[in-house]
C-alpha cells in the first residue's frame, strides 16, 4: 500500500464534460464525449466537433462500439442506438423503453447489457426489417423488443460495469466483479473481489481498474488469484473518477499507482 497525491497534468475547459471517453475510436482519430446537452463525436487533437447523436441530451451512461461503429446511450427510462455513417452522421436506430432509469450499460457483442438500481438486464436486439413506405421508397427499421432480467443487483452498491477488450462485460454485485459474455451468462468461473464496491471501472486486456469511495486498485485479469495481482493507492480527495486509458497504455494508471507500472514491466509486454 502506497499514499501519494495525484494531481491534474493538463486541463483543457471547452464545456461542462459529465463523463468522457477518451480512449482509441474511429481509427485512433476521434472521441466519443457525453456533455450535458448530449453524445457527440469530436476529431483528435483539437476536439472539433463532427457529429451529435439526436435525443442524448441528459445521459446517465453510453457504450460505443468502434468495429461496427454503432452507439448505445441510456436516457433516464430509455435506451437508444445510432449507428455512425460514413459521412460521419449519426442515424438513430432503436430506442427502448423500461419502467425503471438505466443507470449504466454497455456493449456485449451484438447486444446490450445495462443495469438499473435493482437488476441488471439483456437487450438481443432484433434484426433490422426493410419496410415501403411509399411505392419505391424502402426504409430499414429496427424493431424494439423486450429487455429480459439477468439477476438482481447488490443490495448495498449502485450497478457498475465495463467491457473487456475479450468481448466481455465485467459488472459489479457488492463488491465482487462477475465475468459476462454476450447471452449475460457468467464468461469464467473466476471472480475478482474488491475492497469495498466500485464507483466505477475500467478495463484493459491485461488489467482492471476500480475507482472505490478512498482508493484506486488495480488487478491483473490474466494472473486472478495471485498475491502480486492487486496493487491500490489512497486518494487524498473523495470524488468519483472518470478514468481515459487508451486502449493499449496504462500511463494514467501508472501516474497514479507506480507499483503498477513494475507489475506491467513485469508481464514482458508493453501491450495491454
Amino acid at each position: 500500500m502506497i499514499s501519494r497525491p495525484c494531481f491534474p497534468v493538463q486541463s483543457i475547459k471547452l464545456w461542462r464534460v459529465t463523463h468522457v471517453i477518451a480512449s482509441c475510436c474511429v481509427c485512433c482519430l476521434l472521441c466519443v464525449m457525453c456533455a450535458d446537452d448530449g453524445v457527440h463525436l469530436h476529431s483528435l487533437p483539437d476536439l472539433q466537433l463532427t457529429a451529435a447523436a439526436s435525443r442524448t441530451a441528459r445521459a446517465s451512461a453510453f457504450s460505443w462500439d468502434d468495429g461496427r461503429r454503432l452507439l448505445v446511450t441510456a436516457i433516464k427510462r430509455k435506451v437508444v442506438s445510432h449507428q455512425l455513417d460514413s459521412t460521419n452522421s449519426f442515424l438513430e436506430m432503436t430506442e427502448y423503453n423500461f419502467p425503471e432509469p438505466v443507470i449504466t450499460l454497455s456493449w456485449a457483442g451484438s447486444n446490450i447489457i445495462f443495469g438499473t438500481a435493482k437488476s441488471y438486464w439483456l437487450i438481443v436486439p432484433a434484426a433490422s426489417q426493410s419496410v415501403e413506405v411509399l411505392p419505391g421508397q424502402v426504409m430499414t427499421i429496427y424493431p424494439a423488443v423486450q429487455p429480459q432480467l439477468l439477476f438482481a443487483a447488490g443490495a448495498g452498491s449502485a450497478p457498475v460495469m465495463t467491457r473487456l477488450p475479450s468481448g466481455e462485460v465485467l459488472i459489479i454485485k457488492d463488491a465482487v466483479s462477475y465475468f459476462l459474455g454476450p447471452d449475460g451468462k457468467p464468461s469464467r468461473k473466476t471472480t475478482i473481489t474488491w475492497s469495498q464496491p466500485p464507483l466505477a471501472l475500467m478495463a484493459t486486456k491485461l488489467y482492471v481498474v476500480a475507482v472505490l469511495p478512498a482508493a484506486v486498485e488495480v488487478k491483473s485479469v490474466s494472473r486472478l488469484g495471485a498475491a502480486a495481482a492487486e496493487q491500490a493507492s489512497r486518494l487524498y480527495v473523495y470524488c468519483t473518477l472518470h478514468l481515459c486509458l487508451h486502449a493499449c497504455n496504462l500511463a494514467s494508471v501508472c501516474s497514479i499507482c507506480p507499483r503498477a507500472q513494475a507489475a506491467a514491466s513485469s508481464s514482458g509486454s508493453e501491450e495491454c
